[in-house]
């Protein structure tokens, strides 16, 4: 492969009207390839995708990219949001720039961190907005996170505000494709 010498070229945007699209180009019963057609390349799935931590890189993202030919990333849209610099620099270069990655960037939204650290001081259209302003190629909505240990009724109440908060986040999210992450616990009824 090209690549392996140590540098790569980067990825061809999409079509504009390809965009967001997934196309399946093999199954083998339920599982399957596909493509997902994005801004900043096309991505063959399934793929590996790392996570990034902004303030934290042990291996470059540029490097992931060249050297061992990641095609996506994630990294957390409520981290680069917190911390002022990380802010500034992606809303006036864009996370691509931050982080010096070429490829397809999507971005978690906080919700993890709202459960470890307590309340997230940003809200459900201000983190969507804040992830189509700094260019990611898809965005996560700020959804409920529900523990094991949880009661049906607890759960159901947290699948009900993510499915408010949802809304909210489609109606925020035009031009930027919108990752809607799984709810419902241990419920299967619930997931349904």
């Amino acid at each position: 492969m090209k690549w392996q010498n140590g540098t790569r070229e980067n990825p061809v945007s999409c079509r504009e009207k390809d965009r967001g699209k997934f196309e399946i180009t093999a199954r083998d019963g339920q599982a399957r390839l596909g493509r997902l057609h994005t801004t900043h390349g096309i991505v063959d799935t399934p793929c590996l995708l790392p996570v990034i931590n902004p303030n934290i890189r042990t291996i470059e993202p540029r490097e992931m990219w060249d050297k061992y030919g990641i095609q996506a990333l994630i990294t957390n849209s409520y981290v680069i949001w917190k911390h002022d610099k990380l802010k500034d620099e992606a809303i006036k270069n864009g996370v691509h720039s931050l982080l010096d990655y070429p490829g397809m960037i999507m971005t978690d939204s906080g919700t993890f961190q709202s459960y470890v650290y307590g309340d997230v001081e940003v809200g459900v259209e201000e983190i969507v907005q804040f992830q189509k302003d700094i260019g990611v190629d898809v965005a996560t909505m700020l959804d409920v996170f529900t523990r094991p240990d949880m009661k049906f009724s607890e759960v159901e109440s947290a699948v009900m505000e993510t499915l408010d908060r949802g809304q909210i986040s489609i109606d925020t999210s035009k031009d930027v494709m919108l990752n809607g992450p799984i709810q419902g616990g241990l419920f299967s009824d619930l997931r349904a």
